[in-house]
């Protein structure tokens, strides 16, 4: 949720909120591997691709 309220407020904090977004992701993943929940790690490699493009974008920009 603080990732979101980052994101949303659209200050220079931005990156830190998809930061806090592409720990999320990761540990989720994590977590659905160990569990061996197929969809867990998909959605969230999913949603981990689009943190790195959102900090790729708010890093370079």
């Amino acid at each position: 949720m603080t990732g979101a309220i980052l994101i949303a407020l659209n200050i220079d904090a931005v990156i830190y909120g998809f930061s806090l977004f592409l720990l999320s992701s990761l540990l989720w993943a994590w977590v659905g591997w160990m569990h061996r929940e197929t969809s867990l790690v998909v959605l969230q490699s999913t949603f981990t691709i689009i943190n790195v493009i959102g900090l790729y974008r708010w890093a370079l920009a």
